[in-house]
C-alpha cells in the first residue's frame, strides 16, 4: 500500500494542499504579494528564485495499527456511540466487535468524519463484525488527526449488553 492509498488518495496528482504537504501554492500570502510554496522535500530543492518554501515532512512509513474504541455497557433497547480519533492518518480495514451477547446488538452506523461507511441505511447486525466474522477486506475512508471515528450501535435485546469493540487498519508515520 502506498502512502497515498493510506491517506484515502488514489492517485499522486490528488495530493494538493497544506494537510498533506505536497504541492500547495497559494499566491498573495500574507497580503503583502509574496509567493509562498508548501512542498515536500524533493520538490523544495527546485523552488524557483524569488519564491519561499517551507517544507513539510510527508508520510514514508506504514504500520498496521489498532485504534480501541473502550468498553461500554448498552442498556437494553438503548443507542450508544463509541467514538475514537486517531492521533495520525489512520485507514481502518476491520471492525472487532465483543459483546455479552452479539446476537442482540446492531451496527446503525460507522462514521469517518461526517461520511457513513454504510452504502445504503439500515443497520447490520454486530455478529457480522464478530471475533469470528470471516471477512475482514473492508477498506473505510482514511481518519486523520482531529477527525473522529463513530460507531453508533443498539442493543435490541431485553437485556443489558457489555460491548467492546476497536478497529485493524494502516496508520500513517
Amino acid at each position: 500500500m502506498s502512502r497515498y492509498e493510506i491517506m484515502g488518495y488514489q492517485q499522486p496528482q490528488y495530493l494538493m494542499g497544506p494537510a498533506m504537504g505536497q504541492g500547495y501554492y497559494q499566491p498573495e500570502y500574507g497580503g503583502v504579494g509574496q509567493q509562498l510554496d508548501i512542498l515536500g522535500a524533493e520538490a523544495a530543492a527546485q523552488v524557483p528564485p524569488g519564491r519561499r518554501a517551507i517544507v513539510r515532512e510527508e508520510y514514508t512509513k506504514e504500520r498496521g495499527l489498532l485504534l480501541p474504541f473502550g468498553r461500554a455497557t448498552v442498556g437494553a433497547g438503548l443507542t450508544a456511540d463509541f467514538t475514537a480519533n486517531p492521533q495520525v492518518p489512520f485507514r481502518p480495514s476491520s471492525l472487532i466487535i465483543g459483546a455479552t451477547a452479539i446476537a442482540g446488538l446492531v451496527v446503525d452506523d460507522i462514521k469517518v468524519g461526517k461520511n457513513s461507511q454504510f452504502v445504503a441505511s439500515g443497520a447490520a447486525p454486530a455478529a457480522a463484525f464478530g471475533s469470528d466474522a470471516t471477512f475482514k477486506g473492508l477498506k473505510f475512508d482514511t481518519a486523520v488527526p482531529g477527525i473522529d471515528i463513530v460507531i453508533t450501535v443498539t442493543d435490541v435485546s431485553a437485556v443489558d449488553n457489555v460491548v467492546s469493540m476497536a478497529m485493524f487498519g494502516v496508520a500513517a508515520d
